[in-house]
Parts: C-alpha cells; structure tokens; sequence
C-alpha cells in the first residue's frame, strides 16, 4: 500500500475548539512528491519565518487510519506566530497511519503563486525509519501544489529543535497541509508544529 492509499482511507477530523472544524477527506487529491534528501536544504533550522496565521485564521488536525488514538494539544499554537511554541500530535506506540495539521489564512489572504509554503516541525530525540513528511496547498478545497520528503532515516533532537521544511509554489493558495506517516518507528511519536509560514 502506498502513502496515498494509506492517507485516503480515513480522514477524521478532531474537534479541538479552535477555528472551523468538519469532518472531511480531505486528501483525496493528495499525491505527495518523494523527493531525494541529498538534494534539499528542507531541513535546516528556520531562519525566517513569515507567518501563515493571523487574523481570523484557522487550523484543522486530521488523524488517518489506522490511527484512532491519535492526538493533538495545543493546535492554535502553529497559527501564532511565535517560533517558540507550537502545537505537538501524537501517534501512540500501538498505532499506524498518518497525522495531519492543515493552516487555512485569515479571510480574504492569497498568497501568490511562486511563494515558498514551509512548515517548521520538530521531532523527539530519536531515529524514524522510513518516515514520510508530507506538505499539500489548497484554493479553498482545490488541491493546488504538494511538496514532501520520504527520508530512509532522520533523527530527532532532545528538544525537538525546529526544522523547516519548504517547497516552491506555483499556484496560489490560501492554506498549507502538514502530514507525518510515521514509518519503521515502534514507539510513541511527537510531532511539535512551530509554524505554518510564506517566504
């Protein structure tokens, strides 16, 4: 199985009490792009960050079969524009699938085509086998572009240090999806979401 047919099984979205939320699939369109590592500078810390929130923002967690216990805390965190909070997901050791965080702009906000959409994430200490990172922009609920990484191994720092993860748009857009597949990893796994951003 695939990660497209892993992530489009099951999309249930967690009511959390921030922001516009509804259960969806929300997926359907997804096809992440598996890029080579050596190629990418995704992953060194964030240096510039200019926010995705504001406003009347909103942020939506997904949680994708088999995942029932997945978790989220904290989600308005990601939207704030503080690099120094975020919000975590959580997959339990005894499950599966994929976790997701998807920013949707302040009414009215489009960022042009051409913008570098970056999520900045981190991960605890640790290595994560054959984990998958994934990032979807929409128009609305138009699929626009997808940007996303498949790493063999990445390690995680004690702290969760931040790490960007960004990919040059060519459409515009109004919100930017995060998902994490956790892989090879038998143990409970945290996901810290810093900040949705438009470089």
């Amino acid at each position: 199985m695939d990660i497209r047919d892993l992530l489009i099984r099951s999309s249930l979205v967690l009511g959390v009490g921030f922001g516009v939320l509804a259960c969806k699939t929300d997926l359907e369109d997804f096809d992440p792009v598996v890029l080579d590592v050596a190629e990418s500078r995704r992953h060194e810390a964030p240096d510039t960050c200019l926010p995705l929130g504001g406003g009347d923002a909103k942020v939506e967690f997904n949680r994708h079969a088999p995942c029932p216990d997945c978790q989220i805390s904290n989600p308005e965190l990601a939207i704030d524009g503080d690099l120094s909070s975020f919000a975590t997901m959580t997959i339990p050791a005894h499950s599966g699938g994929s976790v997701s965080l998807r920013a949707t702009a302040q009414n009215g906000v489009v960022f042009p085509a051409g913008s570098s959409a970056a999520t900045v994430f981190g991960l605890d200490a640790g290595e994560y086998h054959g984990t998958v990172f994934a990032q979807q922009t929409y128009l609305g609920d138009q699929a626009q572009d997808n940007g996303g990484e498949q790493i063999t191994v990445i390690y995680g720092t004690p702290k969760g240090a931040p790490r960007k993860q960004a990919f040059k748009t060519t459409k515009p857009f109004d919100a930017l999806q995060f998902v994490f597949l956790r892989g090879e990893v038998n143990r409970t796994v945290n996901i810290q979401v810093y900040e949705f951003c438009v470089d």
